[in-house]
């Protein structure tokens, strides 16, 4: 027994993403170690709601494996804030972060001005 109901508004099921959309991996190479970061749309929506800081971020976008990896980066090999910084820098280019928060923004705007 289906519980749909009879006249659909809209499709999720039928919904894919633009082939122009879909970013390369972006890999990023730490102390001659490649680490994949996944794109952030690939995400699952309930995780994106628990990201409230930089250590929650790492874990939905790299692997298990890698984020120990980089904890056990400490003394000479540990990683400067000014480097990790770069890091995220690049990722967001890589994945036009700031284009998309700056037209989400300006879609906020226009709701909240009545357009």
């Amino acid at each position: 027994m289906s519980n749909t109901p009879q006249q659909i508004t809209f499709d999720l099921d039928a919904q894919t993403r633009a082939p122009e959309d879909v970013k390369e991996p972006f890999v990023v190479n730490v102390r001659g170690r490649a680490i994949t970061m996944t794109d952030p749309e690939n995400f699952d929506w309930q995780d994106l709601l628990l990201i409230q800081n930089p250590n929650d971020f790492l874990r939905f976008c790299i692997s298990d494996d890698d984020r120990i990896y980089l904890r056990g980066l400490t003394g000479e090999h540990k990683i400067e804030g000014w480097r990790f910084g770069k890091l995220m820098e690049a990722y967001q280019r890589h994945y036009e972060l700031d284009k998309k928060a700056e037209q989400y923004q300006q879609m906020q705007q226009r709701q909240a001005n009545g357009f």
